[in-house]
This record gives C-alpha cells, sequence and structure tokens, in this order.
C-alpha cells in the first residue's frame, strides 16, 4: 500500500494543471469561482492503467499467498500420524515451503485474478463514458452485461483458484494440473463437498453476526456510559462498529473457512490413496463427512421430487 501510493501520488502530479473562471451573480456582486483540472496525455493514461494492474495483481498474490501457506499447514497437520506432536512452527516451515517452491503457482493464479479485474475496471471506465454517447441506454446495457459476466467469471476463478491451492499444498503439483485434479475431485465428491460447503458457510455466518453483535452491544453501551453527552445520535458510531467488527470477523473466520476446505480434500486424498478407507482421518470424521453427505443427498432426491410433482 505505502509503495503504490507513493508512486500512484507521483504519477497523478504528472498531469498539466488548467483553470477555468466562472462569474457567479449574487445580489450584491459578481463572484469569480476558479476551478483548477490535471489533463493528462497518453503515456500518462496508460501509466495509471500499468499501476492499477500491478495493484491488482500484488493485492491478489498476497491474497493467495496466505492461501497457500494456510493450506499447506493444514494439510501438514492432517497427514502426520500423531497430529498433537505438530508445533507452531508448522506454520512458518508452511510459508518457507511456499516462498521456496510455490510462489510461482501463486503468481499464476493471481495474475488470472487481475487480468479480469483490470478488464473490469476498463468497462466501468466506459460505463461513465456512456452518458456521453447518442444511444445511452443501449451502451449502457451492454456494459452491464459485459461487468455481470466478468463478475461472474471473476468469482469462478476464485473459486478454482482456492481448490487449486489446496491440491497444490496437499500434492505440490503445479497450477494447471491441480486446478484439474480440484475440479474432479469435487465432481467425484459432489454430495460431500456440498453438504459440508452448506454446514461450514452456515456456522461461518452464525459466527460473523455474533461477533459483529456483541462487539456492538459492547460499544453501545460503553458510548452510553462514557459519551452520553459528547454525542448526539449513537445510530453512526454503532452502525460504524458493526460494519467493521463484521468486516474483520470474515477475515479472521475466512482463515476457518480455508482450513474446512483443506481437511476435506486431504479426507477424499486420504480415501482414494488407501482403497477408499481413510488411514489419517479420525472416525468421528468419517461417520460426520458421510452421514452429512447422506443427508445432503436425500434433501436434493426429495426436492427434485417434488419439483416433478
Amino acid at each position: 500500500w505505502v509503495v503504490w501510493s507513493y508512486f500512484a501520488v507521483h504519477l497523478a502530479s504528472m498531469g498539466s494543471i488548467t483553470t477555468q473562471t466562472y462569474d457567479i451573480p449574487t445580489s450584491s456582486s459578481n463572484i469569480d469561482l476558479t476551478i483548477r483540472s490535471y489533463d493528462y496525455d497518453d503515456f500518462t493514461r496508460y501509466c495509471g492503467w500499468y499501476m492499477l494492474f500491478c495493484f491488482f495483481w500484488t493485492a491478489t498474490f498476497i491474497v493467495a499467498l496466505g492461501d497457500m501457506m494456510v493450506a499447506m499447514a493444514v494439510s501438514t497437520w492432517y497427514f502426520t500420524v500423531q497430529p498433537r506432536n505438530v508445533s507452531s512452527c508448522t506454520v512458518f516451515k508452511s510459508f518457507w515451503t511456499v516462498l521456496r517452491y510455490h510462489l510461482g503457482t501463486c503468481a499464476y493464479g493471481s495474475l488470472l485474478i487481475a487480468i479480469v479485474q483490470l478488464l473490469r475496471a476498463i468497462i466501468t471506465r466506459f460505463q461513465k463514458k456512456a452518458e456521453q454517447m447518442t444511444n445511452k441506454s443501449l451502451a449502457k446495457c451492454m456494459f452491464c452485461c459485459c461487468q455481470c459476466c466478468l463478475c461472474c467469471l471473476e468469482r469462478c476463478l476464485q473459486f478454482i483458484n482456492k481448490n487449486a491451492y489446496v491440491q497444490c499444498a496437499i500434492f505440490g503439483t503445479p497450477f494447471c494440473e491441480s486446478g484439474r485434479k480440484a475440479f474432479f475431485l469435487i465432481l467425484r465428491n459432489a454430495g460431500r463437498v456440498g453438504a459440508v460447503s452448506y454446514v461450514s458457510g452456515m456456522v461461518l455466518l452464525i459466527g460473523k453476526l455474533l461477533i459483529s453483535t456483541v462487539t456492538t452491544t459492547f460499544a453501545y453501551y460503553f458510548m452510553v456510559e462514557y459519551m452520553e453527552l459528547s454525542l448526539n445520535s449513537f445510530a453512526g458510531p454503532v452502525v460504524t462498529v458493526f460494519i467493521l467488527s463484521y468486516f474483520i470477523s470474515d477475515m479472521s473466520l475466512g482463515v476457518f473457512d480455508l482450513s474446512i476446505l483443506t481437511v476435506l480434500h486431504c479426507f477424499v486424498a486420504d480415501e482414494e490413496m488407501f482403497g477408499g478407507r481413510a488411514r489419517y482421518a479420525d472416525g468421528s470424521l468419517n461417520d460426520w463427512i458421510d452421514k452429512n453427505a447422506e443427508l445432503e443427498s436425500d434433501a436434493r432426491t426429495s426436492a427434485i421430487t417434488s419439483s416433478k410433482y
């Protein structure tokens, strides 16, 4: 952020300043209003788009690095004979392994998402310029359709990337091969993946709302006790605290979400490597995943049957 902001500010200062003066009539006399604006040449605009692409790629690369590190640590814990012997040093070892062997995987996966995000930014720019076109409604409709398609593509790439990182952390395969293995693994175990994703999604959502509610409640009582005379209204600060606490809990619980996904991949890989029975998983984990997979398949069957009638 600091480095990117430094170069962005210097790039923004490369434009030429133009001033426009307007006479604003008032009851007593006219007031001269001077507005300054920056004009940029083509080279500076191209540099701006390049800076934006660097920002997208760097941000997604850092996220990919964190996902790969978490997946590496969780998979190391899973495939250890005595998981209790795993220490906190596993996280640092996983970080070093990712830096040494898997930076290319993180860079390639984040590059795909950065390209899509740059295309979305360009289309957003065109959407603003569509206001000046003669056929404004048609242009807006076309750009909105393109934006929707690119948004769906970005979500799909994020889903594939996350599963590819998990496969790469388990088997050490390249990005494309990891993405292919992850896709067919989800296809072969659709019931299990659906059940675990549904249950974990509900639990994480309840956790986010619980953390946000508790934090907002404590903040409200603190403001009532100590800041009652300093505030005209509690609505604004309370809403701000709730939004901030929700985003912070979302980032924190995202680690648990990725850990659950990694454990599921490890469980399926464990089964497939050892003839249909997981060797490293506990018995309770076997029973829970199989039970929820059966419940998920029964629910889908009943839904399909009811839709026919």
